[in-house]
């Protein structure tokens, strides 16, 4: 059983590697996981004039300044960081994954049905806003690991800066819903 566990954890290390891809991220800096097994972590590293700079990444909040935010689908891209493909199980950092629509219900990747999806989740939602500067509200579905159904409103600005704006419960029957892992390693 441990070293099924090794064997998983390090699967899952690897993708949170891979799945680490920011577009909006200065081309001088990528982001990187743990690939030790058992430690949780994304670091942000930048090149610099003095070498690199290696700085952990605890929430979005710590990319701000380090993205250019341009359109509705750069903030879409942006706020999924740490909530799909896999990448939630294994950041340690989100408390919170986004379910998408899949061909089949999928618990790393947390993907569901179409009949699942459209029983207690709605499409993401993006509106770019100019008052009284520019930024984005993105407001999409998150399940939490208690299994509650959340509809969730962030605003992400230009430079990164992000907060969540509103958190309203839609349901508590999430396990009810499909095969959904939502737990830390």
């Amino acid at each position: 059983m441990r070293a099924l566990l090794v064997v998983l954890t390090l699967s899952l290390a690897a993708r949170l590697d891979a799945g680490l891809v920011l577009s909006t991220l200065r081309p001088d800096c990528r982001l990187s996981g743990s690939n030790t097994p058992g430690e949780n972590g994304t670091d942000l590293r930048c090149r610099t004039a003095a070498g690199v700079t290696v700085r952990p990444i605890h929430s979005l909040v710590d990319l701000r300044g380090q993205v250019q935010i341009r359109s509705e689908a750069d903030a879409l891209e942006f706020v999924r960081l740490f909530t799909t493909r896999g990448v939630w199980l294994s950041s340690g950092i989100a408390t919170f994954a986004e379910p998408l629509v899949g061909d089949r219900a999928d618990p790393i990747e947390f993907t569901v049905s179409k009949a699942v999806f459209s029983r207690c989740c709605a499409e993401p939602r993006v509106e770019r806003k100019s008052e009284p500067t520019t930024h984005f509200r993105v407001t999409r579905t998150l399940v939490d690991r208690g299994y509650r159904i959340f509809e969730v409103s962030e605003m992400v600005g230009p430079d990164g800066s992000w907060r969540i704006v509103s958190k309203r419960l839609r349901s508590r029957a999430g396990r009810q819903l499909g095969r959904w892992v939502i737990s830390a390693m």
